[in-house]
């Protein structure tokens, strides 16, 4: 569908430069390509929160921006 590879990396890549869960999908969502924004957010390629055609889902408390690795 499209390509995953490029979208795990940077989201990993803004992880590690202390970014929350949130603002790792925001900058996928702002510069990722077509393709990268499609296979994590579906067809509309929007960043939706889990909307009905991602394929990324969130569970737990909901607080995906309070998540951050620690250098």
């Amino acid at each position: 569908m499209g390509d995953t590879t490029a979208g795990v990396r940077m989201f990993w890549e803004r992880l590690g430069l202390g970014k929350s869960v949130e603002e790792a999908f925001e900058y996928i969502d702002v510069y990722g390509s077509a393709q990268t924004q499609k296979s994590f957010f579906g067809e509309n390629t929007i960043f939706d929160h889990g909307g009905e055609d991602d394929n990324i889902l969130f569970y737990g408390n909901g607080f995906i921006n309070q998540i951050e690795l620690e250098p």
